[in-house]
């Protein structure tokens, strides 16, 4: 359990001396971030330091690294060892938090670090790590709400706790987009104890040297603006000690060459999951401003096209997962809720219920689909996630860094033995469960469909106009075709009438003419309806262009007067039919779709000869392209040209 307060670790570490220089961080998010930046520059510089975050992520002496590197699982058990028989034979009933935290300071003074980069657990001012005094600069990172049961339900509560760290005379670092009020409390409690100076971290200066050379912008190039913001925290805590050792620090900006990629695990991480064969974002966000950054990183990097989106949940039960999901979910997106492992050394911290969870995703936010993963595994997850989202969907691991050190100690268990976990049978009954899901799902909207044909709406003269005109379109296309066989007839009798041997053939064309207008009189036609290619006046179908035209036109006129396109769909779309030709609206004709997307289209059917020639093709396209996939521009292709085709990859 989290037990705030220094009397114990006070006692686990009487009399300890502390002769490294201490980088102390603090904050909600982005402290492990910092701390990573700050340990990779000592590093680079050669300068020996020790590094203790929390929580880990797959073995508990993860959080304790000596130059960048996780320590031995030897030398951690040998130092906790001794702090458990103290805290036993004292009767301290220290933490499992402090525990660690003794131990990490002990490891650093037996490996005569230089310099120690230390997060705070939680909170600032009662916080373990709060016993040592050997700070060489203080830094503040966003402050946002979390462990408001400790730490208060405010912002300026919270932000009281964090500035605890600070000290008299020792320089402060604060993360300049912090809340207004924020920074008016730290401010206050730096000039209470005498702190300072405060080092700003959006001054003129820095922009002239450093954001300006290239060294910062081949680092920066590619990441998220928070990223950038805690690792120009982590550089500038990096010259404070360069600064307090007597080093010079104008060569500073070169050291960040060789860090780029030096990443904290679980932190806005891409990996290639090998069993599902895509790539999958892994971040430990658990919180309201960790989910915005999150959100806020997806769109930068994809803007409005990021398509379809399936999170990967699991959330810690006590946090606010109501706000949480609120800042990550957009309308349509679909998730797959599961649980994390009991986590070693934190007893007290329990997984939210997959199914709870799911239920509360679906209140937050509209049109939210997904299923619960009851079986553990966050491959598992994955694998329903896959069926769910498809091949082009983008999938996101988030929720708790405990889900997160699930994941990567599930990476390096197949890596270790492939046959521990049969991903394949996994695979299958996932993806029997999601068709499953989509099957009741499809069958549950049905009935809901059908109600809503059958409901009486509401009287709309758009609709009720509109549905009464695409009856009468049917109608003239059933009369159309009618019409279409009798003007056949009689082409095919004027044309023997051209071949016979009666000279006088335009007497002849008179009559006729004579005949059809008193059909349908001139005076009804438009100057635009079709003529006739056999004979100079209109044939028999000409009214019935007419009546199309109007009919159009008045379409056109509801269509502009409805208030969005769902009306227009709903009101039905009308396919008006020529005599020789699809006819597109501007009245350009020939094989290519409508301009109107809500107009139906219907490819053009195979004739005999092609349908032979299509093994052929196949045939040819495998024999020149071996046994390689056949490249998808070429299967684009024969598929726009061949509707019916079905060439494949392989």
């Amino acid at each position: 359990m989290i037990q705030p307060g220094l009397e114990r670790i006070s006692l686990l570490l009487k009399n300890a001396q502390f002769p490294w220089k201490l980088i102390h961080v603090a904050g909600t998010n982005g402290k492990g971030s910092i701390c990573a930046t700050a340990s990779a520059l000592l590093t680079r510089r050669h300068i020996r330091n020790g590094r203790f975050i929390s929580p880990h992520l797959i073995n508990r002496w993860d959080c304790i690294t000596i130059n960048d590197e996780p320590i031995s699982e030897s030398l951690f058990r040998k130092a906790e060892d001794y702090f458990l028989h103290l805290n036993e034979r004292e009767n301290i009933k220290a933490s499992p938090f402090e525990l660690m935290a003794a131990t990490a300071f002990q490891i650093f003074n037996d490996e005569k670090v230089d310099v120690g980069v230390v997060e705070v657990g939680m909170g600032g001012k009662l916080d373990a790590t709060n016993i040592l005094n050997n700070q060489t600069v203080s830094v503040i990172s966003k402050i946002a709400r979390d462990h408001q049961d400790f730490l208060g339900s405010t912002l300026e509560e919270i932000a009281m706790h964090k500035a605890g760290i600070l000290r008299p005379n020792v320089p402060y670092i604060v993360n300049p987009y912090n809340e207004q009020n924020v920074q008016q409390v730290i401010e206050n409690t730096a000039k209470e104890i005498g702190a300072g100076p405060h080092i700003a971290a959006d001054t003129l200066e820095l922009s002239e040297t450093l954001f300006k050379l290239r060294e910062w912008r081949d680092f920066a190039e590619g990441k998220s603006r928070f990223e950038k913001d805690n690792a120009v925290l982590g550089y500038l805590a990096f010259l404070e000690i360069l600064k307090d050792m007597g080093l010079r620090t104008e060569k500073g900006p070169l050291f960040l060459k060789g860090i780029k990629k030096k990443k904290l695990q679980g932190r806005l991480q891409w990996r290639t999951v090998g069993p599902i064969k895509q790539k999958v974002l892994i971040d430990g966000a658990h919180n309201e401003n960790a989910a915005a950054a999150l959100k806020n990183y997806i769109f930068e990097r994809y803007g409005n096209a990021r398509g379809k989106m399936v999170w990967v949940l699991a959330m810690t039960k006590g946090k606010d997962y109501k706000s949480y999901l609120k800042a990550l979910f957009r309308p349509g997106d679909t998730v797959v809720t599961t649980s994390f492992s009991p986590v070693d050394g934190m007893p007290w911290v329990k997984s939210m219920h997959p199914e709870e969870l799911l239920r509360v995703a679906k209140e937050v936010c509209c049109n939210i689909s997904g299923i619960a993963c009851l079986k553990p595994g966050v491959h598992r997850a994955l694998c329903a996630a896959k069926h769910l989202g498809g091949e082009y969907a983008r999938i996101v691991v988030t929720g708790s860094l405990y889900l997160v050190g699930d994941f990567y100690r599930e990476v390096k268990a197949l890596k270790a033995n492939a046959s521990l976990i049969d991903i394949r049978l996994m695979n299958y009954e996932e993806r029997l469960r999601v068709a499953e899901y989509l099957t009741q799902r499809l069958a549950n909207l049905k009935p809901n469909i059908q109600a809503s044909h059958q409901k009486e709406s509401p009287i709309d003269p758009h609709n009720i106009e509109s549905h009464g005109l695409v009856e009468k379109t049917k109608t003239k296309n059933e009369e159309f075709e009618v019409l279409e066989k009798q003007d056949h007839r009689s082409s095919q009798i004027h044309t023997k009438r051209g071949q016979s041997r009666n000279p006088d053939i335009s007497q002849g064309n008179t009559i006729l003419d004579e005949a059809l207008r008193k059909v349908t009189p001139i005076s009804s036609l438009s100057s635009a309806t079709p003529l006739s290619p056999m004979r100079g006046s209109p044939f028999p179908k000409a009214k019935f262009f007419n009546e199309f035209e109007s009919i159009k036109m008045q379409l056109a006129e509801l269509n502009r007067n409805m208030p969005d396109k769902a009306a227009r769909r709903e009101a039905g779309t009308i396919r008006i039919r020529t005599h020789s030709a699809r006819t597109r609206d501007d009245g350009v004709v020939g094989r290519r779709k409508s301009q109107d997307k809500d107009d139906t289209y219907t490819p053009r059917i195979p004739t005999e000869e092609e349908r032979q020639l299509k093994p052929h093709i196949q045939r040819s396209l495998r024999i020149h392209y071996k046994h390689n996939p056949v490249p998808k521009r070429v299967i684009k292709i024969y598929s726009n040209s061949r509707p019916d085709w079905d060439i494949g990859r392989h």
